[in-house]
């Protein structure tokens, strides 16, 4: 009966992530920028400066140049071709043909990078990694699909590796809503005592948790601009510094901005 329990969730398991690859595959990502839901360019451009400012200051500071770096569920690469400035070699997976075939363009400057068409549960791999970065997946997988990745990812790190996750959380009340993308899955907006709880199984620090991107809403100026379509603003260089500032000085302070319920943040941890 365990066994046959065992193949069914297997077999579950196995369906879902079958959906979600074939729904990149599909729908694509509208630009190397993208990284918002509104599929607009300009907040997606002024979004990726943002978060790859974050991310590369993270590398900085924590990874030596001749580190090893995996990107998994890479899209069309934009944290790839940011960890390949700073680490040695960088593992990019991407399941999804349509957008692994764009990362490889995205990526054909790069000397350092290894591009691989797999998720990362089907990754046959030997290498231990000094940082890991995860981007818009786990939000997608239940608890028992985030539990077994964090498994099989923790016995790829070395002793002080990072792991930074970009996914969506609550300030409480766990919340699970049908995905209107993925066939049959769900999206899986989780609160801090969750991803404490989850560190805490694997032997991980959680160091810190910050806003990954701006509210646009906090300034009524750029919330108009939002609401009126005139987002050609965000591209605008100054634009984006400001708000890159915004971003530190709430990161600094601790702080996130729940006020439209669900946040884009980093989770950083770090392996003992």
């Amino acid at each position: 009966m365990k066994n046959k329990d065992h193949r069914n969730k297997m077999q579950r398991t196995q369906e879902l992530k079958e959906q979600i690859i074939k729904y990149w595959d599909k729908a694509g990502i509208c630009s190397f920028d993208s990284s918002t839901c509104t599929g607009d360019p300009y907040l997606a451009s002024c979004d990726n400066f943002i978060e790859s400012c974050l991310i590369e200051e993270l590398i900085e500071k924590e990874c030596q140049k001749d580190a090893l770096g995996i990107d998994i569920g890479a899209g069309l690469g934009r944290f790839t071709v940011v960890l390949a400035r700073h680490l040695n070699l960088v593992h990019s997976l991407e399941p999804a043909k349509n957008l692994y075939y764009k990362l490889a363009d995205n990526c054909a400057e790069f000397n350092n990078v290894k591009l691989f068409d797999t998720d990362f549960e089907s990754f046959n791999t030997k290498e231990k990694y000094d940082i890991a970065v995860v981007s818009g997946l786990l939000y997608l997988y239940p608890d028992t699909m985030v539990y077994e990745f964090f498994e099989k990812l923790v016995n790829h790190l070395n002793s002080g590796s990072l792991v930074v996750i970009r996914d969506f959380i609550v300030k409480s009340e766990i919340k699970e809503v049908p995905s209107v993308y993925i066939e049959g899955g769900f999206c899986y907006y989780r609160d801090l005592q969750y991803w404490k709880g989850l560190a805490k199984n694997f032997d991980l620090f959680l160091t810190e948790v910050f806003q990954s991107k701006p509210s646009y809403s906090f300034n009524r100026l750029l919330g108009l601009c939002s609401k009126l379509g005139l987002t050609r603003i965000f591209s605008m260089n100054t634009v984006k510094k400001v708000l890159l500032r915004t971003v530190k000085i709430k990161k600094k302070r601790g702080t996130i901005d729940f006020s439209s319920g669900i946040q884009t943040v980093f989770i950083v941890m770090r392996k003992k």
